[in-house]
């Protein structure tokens, strides 16, 4: 062989080799990377105490959007009511359009919060019939079940 060519004797079985330590290693990392995974979906399901807590936080995320978009049909009827009040033409079938969509906001907003009093275990209870005379109205009872 020539002086200034190095000797490539093994240099396969060598590079045999890096290959498979190389290999070794993406394995051992993505293990660990999948293991890290796994043990901080498991931990962040302990951070809450149950299941309970997590529909509570459910329903008050639904009841969050429910008032945000209560909110932004209340804001576009004020608009309209105030073309309405300036001059320009609005139609009716829209305003009763964006009153029956607050309405019904209105109704479904109650009923997640009726869903949250009874996933704390309170009774709430409504009445039509008028309270008796020389009683004070507007308060309510909450009742909450002995363990």
């Amino acid at each position: 062989m020539n002086a200034s060519m190095p000797d490539l004797t093994g240099a396969p079985a060598l590079a045999r080799l890096v290959v498979v330590r190389a290999r070794v290693r993406m394995l051992a990392w993505l293990v660990g990377i999948v293991a890290l995974v796994l043990t901080t979906a498991i931990s962040t399901k302990g951070i809450y105490d149950t299941q309970q807590a997590l529909d509570e936080g459910k329903l008050q995320l639904e009841r969050f959007r429910l008032l945000r978009e209560r909110d932004e049909a209340a804001k576009r009827l004020g608009f309209l009511f105030h073309r309405r009040e300036r001059g320009s033409m609005v139609d009716p079938l829209e305003l009763d359009a964006w009153l029956q969509r607050i309405d019904g906001h209105d109704a479904s907003i109650a009923r997640v919060e009726r869903e949250m009093a009874a996933a704390k275990g309170e009774a709430v209870t409504v009445s039509d019939t008028p309270p008796p005379a020389g009683s004070q109205t507007g308060e309510a009872e909450v009742i909450r079940p002995q363990p």
